[in-house]
C-alpha cells in the first residue's frame, strides 16, 4: 500500500504593509517612523497613522481627515492649515505642535496632550476632547463649539476669543 500523500496546507493570508515611504488615502504607516518628514500638502486621508512617529514632520496643509493616528507622536510638528477632521486621535501627543488655521472638527481626541501647543484659529467644533492636556497652549480664536471637555486640562492656556458653545461638559 502507497502512504496517502499529505496535504499541503494553504498559505493563509498576511497583511503586507506598504513601505513607510508610500503618501497616499488609505496608505498603512502604522508604526512607521516619519520624524521630520516633508509631507506638506500630502492626502493621507482615512491613512492608517497608529503609534507613527511625526516628531518634527512638516504636514501643513497636509489632509488627513478620518484617518487613524491613535497613539501617534507628533510632538513639534507643523500642522498649519492641516485637515483632521473626522481623524482618531486618542492620546496622541502633539506637545509643541503647531495646529494654526488646522480642522480638527468632529475628531477623536480623548487624552490627545496639545501641552505648549499653537492651536490659533484651529476649528475643534464637535470634537472629543476627554481628558485632553492643553497646558500653556495657544489657543487665540479656536473654535470649541458643541466640543466634550470633560476632564480638559487648560492651565496656563491663552484663549483670548476662543468660542465656548454648546460645550458638553458632564459625562454622560
Amino acid at each position: 500500500a502507497t502512504p496517502e500523500p499529505t496535504a499541503t496546507p494553504e498559505p493563509t493570508a498576511t497583511r503586507t504593509p506598504l513601505p513607510c515611504t508610500t503618501f497616499e488615502p488609505n496608505a498603512d504607516l502604522a508604526d512607521c517612523n516619519l520624524s521630520r518628514e516633508t509631507l506638506g500638502g500630502k492626502d493621507l486621508s482615512g491613512a492608517n497613522l497608529r503609534s507613527a512617529n511625526l516628531t518634527g514632520a512638516i504636514l501643513d496643509g497636509t489632509n488627513l481627515s478620518g484617518a487613524d493616528l491613535t497613539s501617534a507622536v507628533m510632538t513639534n510638528a507643523d500642522l498649519t492649515d492641516a485637515d483632521l477632521s473626522d481623524a482618531i486621535m486618542v492620546g496622541v501627543n502633539f506637545r509643541g505642535a503647531d495646529l494654526t488655521d488646522a480642522v480638527l472638527d468632529n475628531a477623536d481626541l480623548e487624552k490627545a496632550d496639545f501641552s505648549d501647543a499653537i492651536l490659533e484659529d484651529a476649528s475643534l467644533k464637535g470634537t472629543n476632547l476627554l481628558d485632553a492636556k492643553f497646558i500653556g497652549a495657544e489657543m487665540k480664536g479656536a473654535n470649541l463649539d458643541s466640543a466634550i471637555i470633560v476632564g480638559i486640562r487648560l492651565l496656563d492656556a491663552k484663549m483670548r476669543s476662543v468660542t465656548l458653545t454648546n460645550l458638553i461638559m458632564d459625562r454622560m
